[in-house]
């Protein structure tokens, strides 16, 4: 398992370059004039937060996975920490599906 499995899902380049043009929004002359629309982007910008939050830290998570399962094929005794990771990332893909299927944003529901 690598972190391109996960990239796959979030597009982490895309959802920091979605990012990037809020930012700029924001920071642009006469943004904060319209509350109503300033507060739409707000919200947009803290679900994309939170998109490459969570994307993060499955690919560290996914990435922890892959060296402990290099140490167990060494020989290593990291069953445990292995079963504690998995947990972890089930737990932690399952959260995230629940989110996407509640969340406002058609684009994501129905998608794993």
């Amino acid at each position: 398992m690598g972190s391109w499995v996960y990239g796959a899902i979030f597009d982490l380049d895309s959802a920091r370059r979605s990012l990037q043009e809020i930012e700029r929004q924001i920071s642009a002359s006469g943004f904060w004039e319209n509350p109503q629309a300033a507060q739409e982007v707000g919200r947009k910008r803290s679900r994309i937060e939170k998109r490459i939050a969570a994307g993060e830290s499955l690919n560290t998570k996914s990435e922890e996975l892959d060296v402990l399962l290099e140490l167990q094929r060494e020989g290593e005794g990291v069953d445990a920490d292995i079963e504690s990771l998995v947990s972890q990332l089930e737990t932690e893909v399952d959260d995230i599906e629940m989110t996407m299927k509640l969340s406002g944003d058609p684009s994501r529901r129905g998608r794993h």
